[in-house]
């Protein structure tokens, strides 16, 4: 954010303390004063100290002079989260402008990661002994797939998660449908696997994602913030469905806007929740479609629209 105090200020004009709240972690601001010139220090803005240490700010009018442009301090704690500064501008000598760059973290964003050998073995989510912690993973919690893991997510239906970090092996058991829910999930040094090449996975697996407006953002450094709601991939994240006979097929009658129906070859193996995409002949950008199946006829190839 840049703010700029105007050369039309006068001597005689009060210096404004400006507040703004947030609710993302910020860890530190950095203020500079025009572009070229120095970062001003955190926490100056002028105030007085009573004798249990509280706080109150000079004031603006009667200490007028103590003030200048870019003073700020960060407001941080359990029910308080607030960035204060001054804008000012009856002591600058030409039009000043203020720049404020917020930070999530000082230095690195993310932990260390060691390099280890995957295990020899296998560990499975729901047994307890296979977490640090000694305790299955529950609603709202950061679950953390450390290095060297071989984790297997055995559980059908998981409670949501606030974040999943993979830096080991995460697999979906192939034996059952699997329904894996996060507000982030983020796939680093590590790999995510459902189904492999070899063994595609044969049931139904679904990663249901989550996020509010102000919910907390993951930071993979200063320079790039993501929000929630998203699946962060800087690993390995490879997913194999059952094998289909055909991935493509004709329409054999327009599909037009509301229709309940379309008409495609006989034949394929379509089963009711799959998903279709419906591409067009001409060059819209918007006249494509995607379509669930309720049912399909082999003989005739009349699909049925959920």
């Amino acid at each position: 954010m840049t703010i700029t105090a105007s050369e039309k200020w006068k001597e005689t004009d009060y210096p404004i303390h400006l507040v703004h709240n947030f609710s993302d972690v910020r860890a530190a601001y950095d203020v500079k004063l025009d572009r070229e010139a120095d970062f001003i220090l955190n926490d100056t803005i002028p105030f007085d100290e009573d004798e249990n240490s509280v706080r109150t700010y000079k004031n603006l009018r009667t200490d007028k002079a103590l003030f200048s442009m870019g003073q700020n301090r960060l407001h941080e704690s359990a029910d308080i989260e607030e960035f204060h500064f001054i804008v000012a501008g009856h002591n600058q000598v030409k039009e000043q402008t203020i720049t404020l760059d917020a930070h999530q973290c000082v230095g690195s964003c993310n932990e260390d990661i060691d390099e280890v050998d995957t295990e020899d073995g296998v560990r499975y989510w729901s047994n307890a002994s296979s977490w640090t912690s000694g305790s299955v993973p529950v609603e709202g919690d950061d679950v953390h797939i450390e290095s060297g893991w071989n984790m297997v997510l055995d559980v059908a239906d998981t409670p949501i998660f606030k974040l999943i970090r993979v830096n080991g092996i995460l697999t979906f058991k192939n034996d059952t449908d699997i329904t894996l829910r996060a507000k982030h999930i983020f796939v680093r040094a590590g790999e995510l696997h459902i189904g492999t090449e070899e063994e595609p996975y044969e049931h139904n697996a679904k990663i249901i994602l989550y996020g509010e407006r102000d919910f907390e953002s993951i930071v993979y450094d200063n320079a790039i913030e993501a929000g929630n709601k998203l699946i962060a991939n800087v690993g390995t994240v490879k997913m194999y469905g059952k094998k289909r006979t055909k991935n493509w097929t004709r329409l054999h009658k327009a599909a037009l806007k509301d229709d309940t129906t379309i008409l495609v070859e006989p034949g394929l193996d379509l089963v009711a929740g799959d998903r279709l995409g419906i591409l067009p002949t001409s060059y819209k950008f918007d006249a494509s479609d995607d379509v669930f199946v309720k049912e399909y006829s082999t003989t005739t190839g009349l699909v049925t629209l959920q």
